[in-house]
């Protein structure tokens, strides 16, 4: 997992600069052409920490994720 706490920080800022947002869909792998397919773990790696923040810092919103 390429998941630090650098990434998780950018993340959770660009987040919560979503001014009005009430739900944000957190994702943790790519939709790009060609993006490596992960695991469901390395998935919730990736996405758990974010989705933490978002909590931490703005507990009204929902965050929502899929895994494939």
């Amino acid at each position: 997992s390429d998941c630090n706490q650098d990434s998780v920080h950018q993340s959770v800022q660009r987040a919560l600069s979503m001014v009005g947002a009430d739900i944000i869909d957190v994702g943790g792998e790519s939709t790009r052409p060609g993006a490596d397919i992960l695991s469901v773990e390395e998935e919730l790696q990736r996405t758990i920490p974010v989705i933490r923040g978002i909590r931490e810092r703005k507990s009204n919103t929902w965050a929502i994720f899929q895994i494939f």
